[in-house]
């Protein structure tokens, strides 16, 4: 291998080998094709591009386009922001009696699987709440942009209390099932304005 070449080994999913007559008993797949970065798809179409290699295998997908590695960039965030939700909205579980000097209980356990399962649906698109916790142990989720808020309690008993405050004025519901997201709430929190 001179200076000016490159080689890296792919462990891309690769056809099984063909097995002929006569030829051994084998479990494994084809073995890694050389050419391409490992691991990582984007890595891999980064590499040929910069690189300049010949030609990409047929299963290998455009590099990816400034747009796409934007949005892509934006779910991880996303991912990151909910990973840290959850591990706040656990901790209050864990919290003292008397955390707040005021009596305070920690999280009621089937609030926390209330509110964990209301985050299992939540769509994607919808902005990441921030997480609160009453005295009393109920759970709540809430979104503030100054002129537009939106809260949801979760007391454990399988659902939730919704208040929403906006420019179009007050809303709100009461026993709304733990699993589910409203079309009007739904609406209203896609339209809230961007956290500055």
């Amino acid at each position: 291998m001179t200076a000016a070449t490159f080689e890296f080994v792919s462990y891309l999913p690769q056809p099984a080998p063909n097995r002929s007559v006569g030829a051994a008993r084998t479990d494994r797949t084809a073995t890694p094709v050389r050419g391409w970065f490992s691991q990582d798809n984007v890595l891999r179409k980064i590499s040929t591009a910069l690189l300049g290699l010949a030609e990409a295998p047929a299963n290998a997908a455009p590099i990816p386009s400034a747009h796409e590695l934007v949005v892509t960039a934006a779910q991880n965030g996303r991912v990151e922001q909910m990973m840290a939700l959850r591990r706040t909205l656990i901790e209050y579980k864990f919290l003292t009696h008397d955390w707040d000097g005021y009596d305070g209980q920690p999280a009621k356990a089937t609030a926390l699987l209330d509110v964990l399962e209301f985050l299992v649906q939540l769509p994607h698109t919808l902005p990441v709440p921030s997480p609160m916790l009453s005295g009393s142990g109920a759970i709540g989720l809430y979104w503030d942009r100054g002129t537009h808020y939106a809260s949801l309690e979760f007391e454990g008993d399988g659902t939730y209390t919704s208040l929403t405050d906006g420019p179009d004025g007050y809303g709100g519901a009461e026993g709304i099932a733990a699993r589910t997201l409203p079309a009007a709430l739904q609406h209203y929190l896609a339209s809230l304005p961007i956290a500055g």
